[in-house]
């Protein structure tokens, strides 16, 4: 009897430690997870996991650590022409500065797209907008530095956000025919790689701005161009499974939804590209759902 007795509370602490060793393991991911989307970082992952499986109450500490906030250059930061505006509206400024001096000059009606688009965008008054003149102009001078703005924007933006800025640097840059010159497109594939704007994206994005439309389907491209070319404006891969798929879908459609712009806040050429895109974005699942199931 005693022996069973043993067995018996043997499997009861067993099952104890199983418990508590998943537990553990459940609130160390849970505080890996909150820190990692707080401080934007997979090494603040495995720190916090290690901590948090020791010491379990410590996911309390989650609460009080704050959510990183990206910030420009210190140099930038301290020049005039930022120092006590929104950065990002005068990163935008500063980008726009910065394209359309890259062809040696910067014509009045560059100037007057970036203050009309930028203005529309960003829901600025007039006096509004002669405040980010200064940074339009550190944009002029510093064509260098569009890296640190273009990188500061894509990590404090929102993912279309960032594609409607980079949309409104092709509007101001094109010209009536609704071309674009060869080295203002160079400057525009520098930024867009800075912004974390992928080839696929930068080309519907060009498209839209041209006038030539978004990704036209082809009857004569094969499964395998397709199914690139798809996976691409779904941001996977192209041997992403039905359910990574499916979840790529609902983010780029809740970020395309056109209730985003029912309000009429954002100007109109805003609102017919992300019509196109959410067009595209449902010819790619469509496709891509078909072949995958398959």
């Amino acid at each position: 009897m005693e022996l069973l007795y043993n067995i018996l509370f043997g499997i009861i602490g067993l099952g104890l430690s199983l418990i508590e060793l998943v537990f553990k393991l459940i609130v160390a991911l849970i505080a890996g997870l909150i820190i990692t989307y707080k401080r934007k970082s997979c090494g603040s992952f495995l720190l916090a996991f290690i901590i948090v499986y020791m010491y379990p109450l410590a996911i309390l500490l989650t609460i009080f650590i704050p959510k990183k906030v990206y910030r420009l250059d210190r140099e930038i930061r301290n020049d005039p022409a930022f120092k006590t505006v929104d950065p990002i509206v005068a990163s935008a400024f500063a980008l726009s500065g910065i394209i359309a001096k890259v062809d040696g000059q910067v014509s009045k009606d560059e100037v007057r797209k970036a203050k009309t688009y930028l203005g529309e965008f960003f829901r600025l008054d007039e006096q509004s907008i002669h405040q980010f003149e200064e940074a339009f102009s550190y944009g002029k001078n510093n064509p260098t530095q569009y890296n640190l703005f273009a990188d500061f924007l894509a990590r404090s933006v929102p993912h279309m956000t960032k594609h409607q800025i980079f949309y409104m640097l092709m509007l101001i840059v094109m010209k009536d025919d609704k071309t674009i010159d060869s080295i203002c497109e160079e400057m525009l594939i520098k930024i867009a790689g800075s912004m974390f704007i992928s080839q696929p994206e930068y080309e519907f994005l060009k498209a839209q701005a041209t006038g030539m439309g978004g990704y036209a389907s082809n009857s004569y491209e094969s499964k395998e161009d397709l199914i690139k070319k798809y996976s691409n404006v779904l941001g996977v891969s192209e041997d992403a499974t039905l359910q990574e798929i499916k979840k790529a879908y609902r983010k780029l459609a809740k970020e395309y939804h056109p209730d985003k712009f029912a309000d009429g806040s954002r100007p109109q050429s805003y609102v017919d590209m992300a019509k196109n895109k959410i067009v595209e974005i449902n010819e790619a699942y469509e496709y891509l759902q078909k072949v995958k199931s398959n």
